[in-house]
């Protein structure tokens, strides 16, 4: 998976899962202040769950 950034522009950030890019985005946001670990850690885990659900009912293989 592949990104790119704001600052510096055109820079990209690349990662082999998106279980690697969940945890260096999380932990970016601890390092600069906006978010505190333990609701980076609940927002992780949240959005599994999203994601999770949305797999099983909503991204369904087109029939036919």
């Amino acid at each position: 998976m592949v990104s790119t950034t704001s600052a510096p522009s055109g820079t990209e950030r690349c990662w082999d899962t998106f279980t690697r890019a969940e945890l260096e985005n999380a932990e970016s946001r601890v390092l600069i202040g906006f978010h505190f670990r333990f609701a980076t850690r609940t927002g992780v885990k949240v959005g599994r769950k999203v994601g999770k659900f949305a797999m099983r009912h909503a991204l369904l293989p087109l029939s036919g």
